[in-house]
């Protein structure tokens, strides 16, 4: 494990009430960890193109911080999946998408 997951768990475990990861990161990683909770709080799982393109246009992102997009949309894209399976063996699960009122709209996505 890498020293700042390591500092991370030692966080967790610790006596302390309150997290505090500042205390692991140089300035710029706190910048970097910060532009990124911004980025990830703007996508919705279902909007992802509509919110790719908005991010795209504010933020100056630098590769790594895509590719860390890509997979949390990746993660998102898998969490979907295991919640369909799920209400496939829930019945009352399986109803859910009767309620009125949701948005089936979706315009794109890397899901596949």
């Amino acid at each position: 494990m890498g020293e700042l997951l390591e500092g991370f768990v030692s966080l967790i475990e610790g006596e302390e009430d309150l997290l505090s990861i500042a205390e692991l990161m140089t300035e710029e990683e706190v910048d970097d960890w910060t532009l990124l909770v911004k980025c990830f709080s703007e996508l919705n799982v279902s909007s992802i193109g509509k919110d790719l393109k908005r991010i795209s246009k504010f933020y100056n992102l630098n590769r790594w911080q895509e590719l860390s997009i890509m997979a949390l949309i990746k993660l998102m894209e898998l969490t979907v999946k295991e919640a369909e399976e799920h209400m496939g063996r829930n019945p009352d699960m399986a109803n859910i998408d009767r309620v009125p009122n949701i948005n089936k709209e979706y315009d794109g996505s890397m899901f596949g």
